[in-house]
């Protein structure tokens, strides 16, 4: 992480440095640097790589004086360190609101719950969905995070489904399904659906791999009127014949699928199956989805759900005065920047979500903060579910000042109100998602975004900030992808209600199926499984993640948590130190073969060292498809395997980046 900062302090690059920042270099970045034949650079009282004067300019421009910013955030912003590229002031901005929940035909004590949690008008996006949905309108609603979409969609919900009532008792079964990208946000959103739910008489209920066998035999017993879940235990349980879960799935009537612009890309293609799966065992069902903000959410509706959707959009939000911050490093690293970002809010006590964008980035972070005397834990997948619950315990009550965090805490999970946060650099979409965090209550925010020194992105946004918020990133997905739709169709006629008619514009994929002799065509248009076992094998075998085998990460004959290949291997090798949730150990057993991996770690006292993996990856072209021509170049669309290889590693200190063995 350092090599870029060391290499600048060898070639002399520094022209000015005070006493402090030399304590603070030395502090971050050890004294590795310095040659037995060198002499240390005499520095300068000022350390500083932007003048007062450039600052001042930069946040006027951005609407603000800089004596009329807080004293804290104004000797953050002159301290010239690193270079401000961009400041905007954002004003406060009040909502656009609705009618009062009293006027809604709802349950009374369901509009006391609503009130008890200060809720007793809804804003203008929450009202339309709720005539929308109750008028049988397939719609996505669009809004920032922490607005109020869930409202917006089973105040709704719980009317229709108080309204048929009679039908549960004639057919039990599930009647709404809520969909999440995750179970850690599915289990965020229970306690709050649940809450709603009894207040109106109706049963709540959450189905996934954590759930215990007693739990689910409740659920197969008594099933609930709203289930919460997400697309992996919907791809397991549909085609499987012995599954408990899928008869109560047959009387779904409202299917919610929050969250969707992260159902980008393959992961979108195998969710548009998945509810076509559905779909055949409970027939037509309301679609309704929940995003953030994205370039084109009506278009990327229609191709997940198949279907004219409603756009309904939250045009204005609630939400405090904002101080927006770009920034790009004075010569240095990104995480040094960051840490003596962080460092100076808190010295303001501003309570601080921190973004990485990888595991060993938020490890990285946490670790620096920790050693500079900041209090933070670090939130990410791979911990155990007890560790960040307790993390986001500790930062809800205010134990905790700052989290850092993966993209873990960029949905919707509750972690209470902050007043910043600092992000290593995003698409505008994802950082506005990360910030609508900040602010909740009205009060005054910092949002910063980390540019990365030596980056072309980076480099390009800091000569020309102003396109950075004009990149909205538009969501995408190709429902005729061949390989997700091989592996989905069969999952589909797994359970043998799949007509080839049902799937016309995927034709192609079904003749290779037959080709493969994995299905069959009969002359009513069913669609016949032939060889179930390697159907059933293919399908189980296939991930609708798109990732590798999961890697077990033990600690003394417990489990610490997991990995996936291939990143794990390049993580977990033996002699790879390994951070997790702030602590060091060093792998010394790596075990892997296809479908199931190990890895045994020891705790490692050293924090100055950690490793990096030497590897290669070597693709190869199994199968052309198609060639091409695309702007004068040859184009191949192909099979493509891609074999990596972790040949060795180095060791390199932590806070120099100096390499000092392999």
């Amino acid at each position: 992480a350092y090599e870029g900062y060391s290499e600048e302090i060898k070639r002399s690059a520094f022209d000015s440095e005070d006493a402090k920042t030399s304590i603070r270099r030395e502090k971050y970045l050890g004294t590795g640097f310095d040659g037995p034949n060198k002499k240390k650079r005499t520095r300068d009282t000022l350390s500083r790589n932007q003048s007062v004067d450039a600052i001042e300019k930069i946040v006027e421009a951005g609407g603000r004086n800089l004596a009329d910013i807080p004293e804290t955030l104004r000797n953050l912003i002159i301290s010239g360190r690193d270079y401000l590229v961009k400041y905007q002031y954002m004003p406060a901005t009040d909502a656009e609101y609705g009618s009062d929940v009293c006027a809604l035909e709802i349950p009374k004590r369901l509009i006391e719950k609503l009130e008890s949690k200060g809720i007793s008008t809804l804003y203008k996006f929450q009202e339309d969905s709720y005539n929308a949905i109750n008028n049988g309108e397939d719609i996505v609603i669009a809004a920032p995070t922490a607005q109020g979409k869930t409202e917006g969609f089973i105040l709704p919900i719980l009317r229709q489904l108080l309204l048929s009532i009679q039908d549960s008792f004639a057919r039990p079964g599930v009647r709404a399904l809520l969909i999440y990208p995750t179970k850690a946000l599915a289990r965020d959103q229970f306690d709050k659906v649940k809450e709603l739910g009894e207040a109106a008489g109706l049963s709540v209920a959450i189905f996934d791999g954590d759930v215990s066998q007693n739990e689910r035999g409740n659920i197969y017993e008594r099933p609930p009127d709203i289930l919460l879940t997400n697309p992996d235990v919907l791809h397991y349980h549909l085609g499987w014949m012995q599954s408990r879960l899928v008869p109560l799935l047959t009387t779904v009537k409202f299917v919610v699928l929050d969250e969707i612009h992260l159902y980008t890309g393959s992961m979108g293609t195998n969710v548009y199956y998945i509810l076509k799966r559905l779909e055949m065992e409970s027939g037509r069902f309301q679609k309704i989805g929940a995003s953030a903000t994205i370039a084109n959410p009506k278009e990327f509706a229609e191709l997940l759900f198949d279907t004219d959707v409603q756009l309904i959009e939250s045009i204005t939000a609630k939400r405090g005065p904002v101080h927006f911050l770009m920034y790009y490093p004075g010569m240095r690293s990104k995480y040094s920047m960051i840490v003596d970002l962080v460092s100076m809010l808190q010295v303001g006590d501003f309570k601080t979500l921190v973004f990485g964008n990888t595991h060993s980035e938020a490890e990285v972070l946490n670790m620096l903060l920790g050693d500079v005397g900041v209090k933070s834990m670090v939130h990410r997948a791979g911990l155990s579910k007890k560790y960040r619950g307790d993390v986001e315990d500790d930062f809800r009550s205010g134990k905790l000042p700052v989290i850092v965090s993966t993209p873990t805490l960029e949905l919707g999970i509750d972690i209470g109100d902050l007043n910043s946060v600092v992000s290593m650099i995003v698409s505008i979409t994802r950082l506005t998602q990360r910030i609508g965090r900040a602010g909740r209550q009205g009060q005054e925010s910092v949002a910063i975004l980390a540019l990365r020194e030596k980056d072309p992105i980076s480099s390009f946004y800091r000569h020309d900030p102003e396109k950075y918020f004009a990149d909205i990133d538009a969501a995408y997905l190709e429902p005729e992808n061949e390989v997700v739709g091989y592996y989905q169709l069969i999952a589909a006629a797994m359970g043998g209600k799949l007509k080839a008619s049902q799937f016309g514009r995927h034709k192609g994929i079904i003749e290779k199926l037959v080709e493969d002799n994995l299905v069959r065509v009969s002359e009513d248009d069913s669609v016949r499984i032939i060889d179930a076992d390697s159907a059933r094998k293919a399908w189980r075998g296939y991930s609708i993640r798109g990732i590798g085998d999961t890697v077990q990460i033990r600690l003394d004959k417990k489990g610490l948590g997991e990995r996936s290949m291939p990143m794990a291997a390049q993580e977990l090798h033996p002699g790879a130190i390994y951070l997790h949730g702030g602590k060091n150990y060093i792998s010394v057993d790596f075990k892997y073969t296809p479908g199931l991996g190990r890895a045994t770690v020891v705790p490692h006292k050293d924090r100055s060292i950690h490793t990096k993996p030497l590897y290669s990856s070597m693709p190869k072209i199994l199968e052309i498809v198609q060639r091409s021509k695309i702007l004068g170049l040859n184009a191949v669309y192909c099979t493509l395997e891609m074999t990596q290889t972790v040949d060795g590693y180095v060791k390199k200190e932590t806070r120099s980046g100096n390499i000092v063995g392999r």
